[in-house]
């Protein structure tokens, strides 16, 4: 597990004044309102999900549990939405950071989702880390007793290109006997969807795991098959499946990202709808969701209980 701690900080601020660090650094893209809603409308689906399942603290304590090996075992109960207003002003570019921080403890968590590459990132991360840490500072380190925090930076990518962004900002800086004693250790926790089975995606059986798992999926034929699995192994998780039919019903009213043939796209709404009624969803909701008229639904209702 990468983190960045209150030491890393005070040696960060240090090197920082140099300002000669950065000298490698690309310029940083400038964002304005108008650039910022512009990249929301072209978001997939899949990156608006995913932001979204993000938001559910239970979710991320999943995530964080089974992929960056904690040494206690945390709950969605423990954590707590961190939104400071001075790190989110900062960088207009950071509105794709989720940040977390444990309850009564200084132990934060900033996620990023990709579905690029970006070589800007590994720059925009530690600024994150400094940000959190120095409001901390300015409010905290007076306190007596008070633990220093920790920053867990953490990116998750979902692109097929290969991910060749260095995570260890060192490695960027100038090498100079001047600046030797400056270097800032600063690595980021990269978790690549590409490096994880279907297979183990499902077998998670999170909210997460199950979108992954779909935006992995391309084909029409591994898409259904995955979908039925994924609503198979959902009845077990029983406080899932609320929140799993609005994921659904987004992903359907979005399958033209797929390319999907009007058959196909029928097809999986037909596979859908048996689930739905199957878990004894309110028929109202699926009319409305799925956008299927009444004699569509009953249709498939009687066709439910002929083979049944």
């Amino acid at each position: 597990m990468e983190t960045f701690t209150y030491d890393d900080y005070i040696k960060c601020i240090h090197t920082l004044r140099l300002n000669s660090i950065f000298q490698l650094a690309e310029e940083e893209e400038k964002y304005n309102l108008e650039t910022i809603k512009q990249k929301k409308n072209k978001e997939s689906i899949y990156i608006k999900l995913i932001k979204r399942v993000l938001r559910n603290k239970r979710e991320v304590a999943n995530f964080v549990n089974e992929y960056i090996g904690m040494e206690e075992k945390i709950f969605g109960k423990d954590l707590e939405k961190y939104d400071n207003n001075f790190v989110l002003e900062r960088f207009k570019s950071r509105e794709n950071d989720i940040m977390y921080k444990l309850k009564n403890k200084d132990v934060y968590f900033v996620i990023r989702y990709q579905d690029k590459v970006d070589n800007n990132i590994v720059y925009e991360m530690l600024n994150t880390c400094v940000d959190i840490i120095y409001t901390w500072n300015v409010s905290e380190r007076m306190k007596e007793n008070t633990e220093y925090p920790v920053v867990i930076p953490i990116i998750i990518y979902t692109g097929k290109e290969k991910w060749d962004v260095a995570y260890d900002f060192s490695e960027l800086q100038i090498s100079d006997y001047i600046f030797e004693n400056y270097k800032i250790n600063f690595k980021y926790n990269l978790i690549e969807t590409n490096q994880i089975s279907t297979k183990a995606l499902i077998k998670e059986k999170t909210l997460l795991s199950y979108v992954l798992a779909l935006q992995k999926t391309k084909e029409y034929k591994s898409f259904r098959k995955v979908l039925a699995k994924i609503l198979i192994t959902s009845k077990e998780k029983k406080r899932l499946q609320k929140e799993l039919y609005e994921i659904l019903c987004e992903i359907v009213k979005n399958l033209d990202e797929y390319k999907f043939n009007n058959n196909e796209i029928r097809k999986i709404r037909k596979q859908l709808i048996n689930y739905f009624l199957e878990i004894d969803y309110n028929e109202r909701n699926i009319l409305k969701k799925l956008n299927i008229t009444k004699s569509e639904l009953d249709e498939i209702k009687e066709k439910i209980k002929k083979s049944a």
